[in-house]
């Protein structure tokens, strides 16, 4: 999410979504830093690597400009923190208690974010 909000604040000419995307850069950083704790602890995968599907998706958005850039990141912001929401509610009740004070701490953020996207990607259709 952070290496695509980067490309969103070269890439995108509408202030609402450069805004989101430094919102993205300053939240998802915090986030990460909160999840270091668990990675000493072992509870997570220590591998910071951006997968190849999300290569392919930074790639194919930094070839976009405009308005059909902002459309296709807005989707994407969309969807991630949609399937974000549900994944974080989950390790509210199944995990370990460390990972569920944080899933805890970061829902609402994450809530935050998506009902932001949404708000955005409405204006652009």
């Amino acid at each position: 999410v952070v290496k695509l909000a980067n490309v969103a604040t070269h890439a995108s000419q509408n202030p609402r979504i450069v805004r989101f995307a430094k919102m993205m850069i300053t939240d998802h950083t915090k986030g990460i830093e909160d999840l270091k704790v668990l990675r000493k602890k072992e509870l997570i995968n220590p591998h910071d690597g951006v997968s190849p599907e999300h290569r392919e998706l930074i790639d194919s958005l930094s070839k976009l400009s405009g308005t059909d850039f902002d459309k296709a990141y807005m989707q994407v912001m969309v969807a991630d923190h949609e399937k974000t929401v549900d994944l974080v509610k989950e390790e509210t009740n199944e995990r370990e208690p460390s990972v569920q004070t944080i899933a805890r701490n970061m829902l609402p953020t994450i809530e935050m974010h998506l009902d932001s996207a949404k708000a955005i990607a409405a204006t652009l259709r």
